[in-house]
C-alpha cells in the first residue's frame, strides 16, 4: 500500500510539473479547483487501473503456482515411467539371455535325442538280423546252466542299455 501511495504522490507531482511547464498559470480559484478535481479524477482512474493490474498480477501468480505444481507432478511421473522402463529393459535383457540358453539346451537335447535314436535304431536292426532272442529260446538252445545264466545276464545288460538309450 505504501508503494501505491508513493506512486500517487509521484503522479500528482508529475501532473503538476506538466501543467506548470505548459504555461498555464493558476489564475483563479475556480480554475485551480477544476484542475484539482480533474487531477483527482485522473488519480482515481490510475488507482482503478492499478487495482486491476494488481488483481491480474495475483491471478497470474496463482496460475504460475498451479502450473509449477503440475510441472513437478509431471516430472515425478516421468521419473516413475523412466524407472519402470529401465526395469522392463533389464527384464527383457535377462529374458533374452534365458531364451539363448534355452535354445542351446534345446539344440543339445535334440542332438542327444538324435544320437540315441540312431543308436537305438542300430540296436533294433541288430536284433532283427540275429532274430528274436528271448529268455525262453536261450534256455532251450543253451548247452549248460552256466550258458543260460550268462545269456540271462547279457539280456539284462542289453535291456538296461536299451532303457538308457530311450530315456532322456
Amino acid at each position: 500500500m505504501r508503494f501505491f501511495s508513493m506512486r500517487i504522490t509521484y503522479i500528482m507531482i508529475f501532473v503538476s510539473i506538466i501543467l506548470f511547464m505548459t504555461g498555464e498559470v493558476f489564475s483563479d480559484e475556480d480554475d485551480i479547483s477544476e484542475r484539482i478535481k480533474k487531477i483527482e479524477k485522473d488519480i482515481e482512474k490510475v488507482k482503478k487501473e492499478l487495482d486491476k493490474g494488481e488483481k491480474k498480477l495475483k491471478k497470474l501468480k496463482s496460475d504460475e503456482e498451479k502450473i509449477l505444481s503440475e510441472l513437478d507432478l509431471s516430472e515425478k511421473k516421468i521419473e516413475t515411467i523412466h524407472s519402470n522402463l529401465m526395469i522392463i529393459k533389464n527384464e527383457e535383457k535377462s529374458l533374452r539371455i534365458e531364451i539363448i540358453e534355452s535354445g542351446k539346451n534345446y539344440d543339445n537335447s535334440a542332438k542327444n535325442f538324435e544320437s540315441r535314436s540312431e543308436t537305438y535304431a542300430e540296436r533294433l536292426r541288430s536284433m532283427y538280423k540275429r532274430h528274436n532272442i528271448s529268455p525262453l529260446g536261450m534256455f532251450f538252445s543253451a548247452g549248460s546252466i552256466s550258458s543260460v545264466l550268462r545269456g540271462l545276464k547279457m539280456l539284462s545288460v542289453l535291456a538296461t542299455a536299451d532303457l538308457d538309450i530311450c530315456s532322456p
